[in-house]
């Protein structure tokens, strides 16, 4: 069965070939200047678009996504309506127009033509109701950010309308907006016929009118058949294999369906059903759902998932595409070693936070999201469903000083070897160890304690401005977006192999933690092709420059300790000189550091002490205080400060008189006198840069000390 399989997908595959050989050549050989008097086109009151006239047939090109030309469709001057034999139809349409903010997808050439006449907007020719969905499924894919429209077919003569039924299904399935004419009787079924019976302005006011399915009088009509052939179908589900054979044909009959789709839609509602929302006793965190029956393709399923955030939510610059990447990775993050938190933080209220974690829990793998929660109640949630955990208004309780126990379990869930914590549990007090490995949003006003940053990949969120539009969230997001998560499932279970054994190139952003966190995310990028590899690391390029590393008091302090030798052109401070420059930097926490005043001396020290560096006694001029030298911080530059910062700092080379020291580039190096050293020497030492000229109150100082110059240098 498998060879015939393949067998009958290879001469499709040949014919498909074939076909688009043929289409080519006659494409080629048509002439583009169409009779504007062909009777087809005077008979709809249509011009034509993008169509080549071949004698007297009139030529429609069928393009997939890719603008490749797969077959034609021929009508000639009677209207008749032919494809080419072996052609490729199926998602691949006709565009009308070049796509702006909007795009119409509607069944026939004529249907388009009058919908762009009327509206100027352009308008994707699928040909036929059946191919309304992936047509429409292709386009979500190329242009997420299009608001689509589905121009139904109002096919009100026959029965089960199919043409309102496939064009309800479609806008479903790719959040797309529904409309079609108001006809009845002999008044036709398209909108070519409402142009012809009412005029372009009528077509223009119903497009203007379009909604989401199910709320007007005929999907909800439509709804309600449909609610009919589904419980009938879940009735069919629920017989034994023997009766279901006994039942099929007349069932097939009244459904109005073949025997072979009965099947297979009952196929599929067995393999879900114990999934099926519609259980009283099913929940998705707990039960999970089926994946998907066939292959996904990644890229439109990425694009899928990037259309839904930016229609319901407003995100900085890289945003989405980290917030896509992230949401596909809670199907797979059990593939990487690390996984990052991903943090929604604002700086006032009714930035959208809650929204896009709403967006997000319709999205993202058994979403469970709370607005309050226990350190106990996360690690046994994860221990029992291995949940995605959205937790929002954390700014409510997560930066107490009584939730450190929460703020190291949620630290703990970063990477996958080290995702436990131990309690004891029973009346015996046995020891248990409890999983804490699983993805993780958190929502908040400001900023979590750092650590937790650390290990985020942070969103700030901003207020909507005017311009800036958004789509309403519908209440039923969930549910509409059940077949992406199980596309998610399934695209995950067949490239967890791939991403777990991937070697994934990561940009050096001067952040080793950062790097980490971005890993799995471009991973994924890379699994997924064509453009995603490149759009993932230019939102981490914006996404992390954004992000203020000295957040961490001890690295801003660094940093800024760093600056405050630059601008003081020495390479030794008083410790009073050190703390007065760091309070006067207006836009650092220095100068109100503790209870409304600036940093002092013991603060400070306790901050430098982990970096091992202490104040020294030194004398300058008639002062002899404790200081700090800015050789003692060269390591600690090193290490904790971006590359850019510190390439100045760099060793002297040794002089004539064996003197060496350490050069700060832009910092001038502390002379002692002009007259002892001389000039070729100071000039090595300085590197080219003017010394500091010290009074002769300071020389006279040094000598009073009976330190000679020389010493005071090395020193």
């Amino acid at each position: 069965m498998e060879t015939a399989r393949q067998q009958r997908e290879a001469a499709q595959r040949e014919r498909q070939r074939e076909a688009r050989e043929t289409s080519q050549a006659i494409w080629e050989s048509a002439s583009q200047q169409v009779d504007a008097d062909h009777p087809y086109l005077a008979a709809k009151a249509v011009t034509a678009f993008g169509l080549r006239q071949l004698r007297g047939q009139l030529l429609v090109p069928i393009r997939d996504g890719d603008g490749t030309l797969c077959s034609l469709q021929t009508i000639t001057k009677e209207g008749s309506k032919r494809y080419r034999s072996g052609g490729k139809k199926q998602g691949c349409c006709h565009i009308i127009g070049k796509p702006r903010e909007r795009l119409y997808v509607c069944e026939g050439y004529a249907t388009g033509a009058s919908i762009h006449q009327a509206s100027g907007e352009a308008v994707a020719v699928a040909f036929d109701a059946s191919n309304l969905k992936p047509v429409a499924e292709s386009l979500r894919a190329k242009y997420p950010t299009l608001e689509l429209i589905i121009a139904a077919d109002n096919d009100h003569s026959t029965d089960g309308n199919p043409g309102l039924r496939n064009a309800t299904e479609a806008a479903t399935t790719v959040g797309a907006l529904l409309a079609f004419p108001d006809l009845s009787g002999d008044e036709g079924t398209d909108f070519n016929d409402l142009a012809t019976l009412r005029g372009l302005e009528a077509v223009r006011k119903t497009l203007e009118g379009a909604q989401h399915p199910g709320e007007n009088e005929h999907s909800a009509e439509q709804g309600h058949n449909r609610s009919e052939d589904e419980t009938e179908i879940v009735r069919l589900s629920t017989l034994s294999d023997l009766e279901y054979a006994r039942q099929r044909n007349a069932a097939a009959k009244t459904l109005g369906v073949g025997v072979s789709s009965l099947d297979k839609m009952v196929r599929k509602l067995k393999a879900t059903e114990k999934y099926s929302e519609s259980t009283a006793d099913a929940w998705e965190v707990r039960d999970g759902i089926a994946p998907w029956d066939e292959e996904v393709d990644g890229r439109q399923l990425a694009a899928a998932i990037l259309g839904t955030f930016r229609r319901y939510c407003i995100l900085p610059t890289g945003g989405d595409i980290a917030l896509t990447l992230w949401t596909l990775g809670t199907y797979c993050y059990n593939a990487f070693s690390i996984f990052p938190k991903l943090l929604f933080s604002s700086p006032e209220k009714r930035c959208g936070k809650s929204t896009t974690m709403d967006a997000l829990a319709s999205l993202a793998h058994r979403a469970l999201p709370t607005s309050n929660t226990s350190a106990a109640a996360i690690f046994r949630a994860v221990e029992e469903w291995a949940p995605s955990l959205l937790i929002d208004e954390a700014d409510t309780f997560l930066n107490s000083k009584d939730n450190s126990d929460m703020v190291g379990i949620i630290n703990s869930g970063h990477r996958k070897s080290m995702a436990y914590v131990l309690r004891v549990v029973g009346d015996d007090h046995r020891p248990k160890r409890f999983s804490t490995w699983a993805p993780m949003a958190i929502a908040m006003i400001k900023s979590p304690r750092d650590t937790i940053k650390d290990r985020s990949i942070t969103l700030t969120l901003r207020r909507k401005l005017a311009s800036e539009k958004v789509q309403r969230l519908p209440a039923d997001l969930l549910e509409q977006s059940l077949p992406i998560r199980r596309q998610c499932l399934r695209w995950a279970t067949d490239h967890l192999k791939v991403l777990s054994s991937a070697s994934t190139n990561v940009p050096e952003i001067g952040n080793d933690r950062a790097e980490d966190n971005w890993l799995p995310l471009l991973a994924i990028a890379d699994s997924l092709g064509g453009d995603w590899p490149l759009q993932a690391r230019h939102a981490m390029s914006q996404l992390e420059s954004r992000q203020d590393e000295s957040q961490d008091p001890g690295t801003m302090l660094l940093g800024d300790i760093h600056t405050a030798f630059e601008d003081a052109g020495v390479d030794r401070l008083f410790t009073q000189e050190l703390i007065t420059a760091l309070a006067d930097m207006e836009d650092r926490p220095w100068c109100e550091w503790r209870g409304g005043k600036p940093i002092t001396t013991p603060s400070l020290s306790k901050l430098l002490k982990p970096y091992d560096i202490k104040p020294r006694q030194f004398r300058r001029g008639y002062d002899n205080k404790r200081g700090y030298q800015l050789a003692d911080f060269a390591d600690a530059f090193a290490r904790y400060l971006p590359p850019a910062l510190t390439q100045s700092v760099t060793p002297l080379q040794a002089t004539d008189d064996g003197i060496s020291g350490v050069s700060t580039g832009n910092v001038i190096p502390h002379q002692t006198t002009e007259d002892v050293t001389p000039k070729a020497t100071r000039a090595r030492l300085c590197n080219g840069v003017t010394p500091f000229k010290r009074s002769a109150r300071e020389r006279a100082g040094d000598q009073a000390d009976n330190t000679s110059p020389t010493e005071e240098l090395i020193l």
